[in-house]
């Protein structure tokens, strides 16, 4: 390791960095599954401590009424919590949360990202059936905290498919712009209104992000040591790196790879939904069918956009659905967004050069930012890894722009 190393890697490593408080990041345990049904029983209960009376209760249901097949009139609903669902001499199956009113029953699941995890569908509006009668309205539900559509299309979860699906984040972002203001309600209950901001800045503002673990990625691609990312053995990796560097190195590198785990999540979400919705708006066509993310070692930081016509030429060059999960060509010849280290590969090594001669000068690259790849040519986007994880606007059309003026250059 070069003393160019330390001395690039070291201000990402010595800058203090204090995380704000919240009680979820304290408490741990808080956010189980089990803790947050608590919570959520506790809010919808229009007589629970929160004085909020049916408030939680009329947001969450006009969440739940948003889905085409659902509609749940509202009314007075008592609230249980691990119900059995199964009917006797079957293998039970627990519901996390039930509201039964006069004319509905809500039968919820409830998990960190929408995955039954086994639970039965059938089995959950069934019993909603028996408690509610053959007039009342029956709604399963998903709650969660994140919609994962990879989970969300596994055989266990087909039947799912047709449950109304409510997140943490949508619930309690209606529930803080409902308590803006001068709302009354904040002056007469401020221990529940300080609970309730404590789950609003965890849930939906999320963790502050720490912006030197960003830095660090990217001083280990200036400096050459983003080889380190593409070691199968990465906890080995970590503490090689570690003995020549201190220990304070081997956890900004943990750090770091989970900060690279969170943008590609965050960046496969907006590709999938809203740069795929504007590039098919801008162009009137739709020129990639599928978003994927499936590649591993130094090409795991790339999100792949595949062609909308699939052909078995194009699956044989690994460019179409089903494709091997190590490209040959490291995706030379097709749209993708790459980042961090796979940015860096792409970019710089002997490899990486074979494939994209038409790249960024190294004097130039700044790997805290995406980079776009087409057709032999690699360029630096203007959009960050934090923009990223800070959460683009469904209105910011930078990455638009960026690959039409790639793939399209004459429109």
């Amino acid at each position: 390791m070069s003393t160019d190393v330390v001395t690039t890697l070291l201000p990402a490593l010595t800058q203090p960095w204090r995380e704000e408080f919240n009680i979820f990041n304290v408490m741990h345990h808080g956010t189980h599954e089990k803790q947050l049904s608590n919570i959520f029983t506790w809010l919808l209960d229009a007589e629970g401590s929160h004085n909020l009376g049916d408030r939680f209760l009329r947001i969450f249901l006009n969440e739940v009424n948003r889905h085409p097949a659902a509609s749940v009139p509202f009314g007075a609903f008592t609230v249980e919590q691990e119900r059995n669902t199964a009917e006797d001499g079957i293998s039970k199956d627990i519901s996390d949360i039930v509201l039964v009113g006069d004319d509905a029953v809500v039968v919820i699941e409830n998990y960190y990202m929408s995955d039954a995890h086994f639970h039965n569908y059938q089995t959950y509006l069934d019993y909603g059936k028996r408690r509610g009668g053959a007039s009342a309205t029956c709604v399963v539900v998903m709650l969660c905290g994140y919609v994962n559509e990879n989970a969300w299309a596994e055989d266990h979860n087909k039947d799912w498919q047709s449950a109304p699906v409510v997140t943490y984040t949508t619930l309690l972002s209606a529930l803080s712009a409902e308590l803006s203001g001068e709302d009354p309600y904040r002056a007469r209950n401020p221990k529940p209104a300080w609970f309730i901001d404590q789950l609003v800045s965890y849930f939906v503002k999320g963790t502050p992000v720490n912006e030197d673990l960003i830095a660090f990625v990217a001083g280990m691609c200036d400096t050459g040591e983003a080889e380190r990312y593409r070691v199968k053995d990465q906890a080995g990796e970590a503490d090689r790196f570690a003995q020549t560097f201190s220990e304070l190195a081997r956890q900004r590198f943990i750090e770091s790879r989970g900060v690279l785990s969170r943008v590609k999540s965050a960046l496969r979400t907006y590709s999938t939904g809203p740069l795929l919705n504007q590039i098919e708006t801008a162009t009137q066509t739709r020129p990639f069918g599928q978003v994927s993310a499936t590649y591993q070692g130094i090409y795991e930081w790339t999100i792949n956009f595949l062609p909308a016509v699939q052909n078995p030429e194009e699956h044989a060059m690994g460019t179409g659905e089903g494709a091997p999960t190590q490209p040959v060509d490291g995706g030379a010849g097709r749209l993708q967004v790459k980042f961090g280290p796979s940015a860096w590969f792409a970019n710089e090594s002997p490899e990486g050069r074979k494939s994209f001669p038409k790249n960024v000068p190294p004097d130039e690259a700044d790997y805290t930012r995406l980079f776009l790849t087409w057709n032999g040519e690699i360029r630096q986007s203007k959009v960050s890894m934090l923009d990223v994880l800070e959460g683009l606007p469904d209105t910011d059309t930078r990455l638009r722009d960026e690959v039409l003026a790639l793939v399209h250059p004459d429109r």
